[in-house]
């Protein structure tokens, strides 16, 4: 999706992306998790200037970044894995179908483990560009409106997803 990161407030103005955006928080470093939003639905510049505003209040202009929301609920998906130098030692892909809230989730409430060759092909590329190593989760999310999967995040970060590989016997 379309992604811009203003720094300053004055910068938004000139972003041009289609509506709705949300802006959220690229980082959250000691921010208590209950007292946090994932991010704010923007369907006006009113409410993009609130919202940028919030997501500035928790962690500061230069980490916030203003998003293109892509359509649907469920059709969330996620390359987990543990790589060196930006080769996957052991992965799996998961079907995040619910989480909580249900817009801009911060759990995950049902996932699955699945076969989904064009999510785990662009992870690898990137992993491999960037030579991350470390646990690694690379979201997408299916945009309905031409059928192609969008990056939506790298998060270099144990997530639960992470333990499902010793829950369906990979481990």
């Amino acid at each position: 999706p379309t992604t811009a990161r203003p720094g300053e407030g004055a910068a938004l103005g000139s972003l041009e992306t289609r509506s709705p955006v949300y802006p959220q928080p690229g980082m959250k470093e000691d921010v208590p998790p209950v007292t946090y939003a994932r991010a704010w639905r923007a369907q006006s510049r009113q409410e993009l200037l609130e919202g940028y505003d919030g997501a500035c209040a928790q962690v500061g202009p230069e980490l916030v970044m203003v998003q293109e929301l892509i359509p649907g609920i469920g059709n969330d998906y996620a390359y987990a894995a543990l790589c060196h130098d930006g080769r996957p030692l052991v992965s799996l892909t998961t079907w995040r179908r619910r989480q909580y809230p249900i817009e801009f989730g911060r759990a995950s409430t049902y996932v699955e483990t699945i076969e989904l060759p064009e999510v785990e092909e662009s992870a690898k590329r990137l992993l491999w560009a960037t030579h991350i190593t470390g646990l690694t989760h690379v979201g997408f999310k299916l945009d309905s409106r031409d059928g192609q999967y969008k990056l939506l995040d790298v998060n270099l970060r144990a997530w639960g997803s992470h333990t499902l590989r010793r829950q369906v016997g990979l481990a």
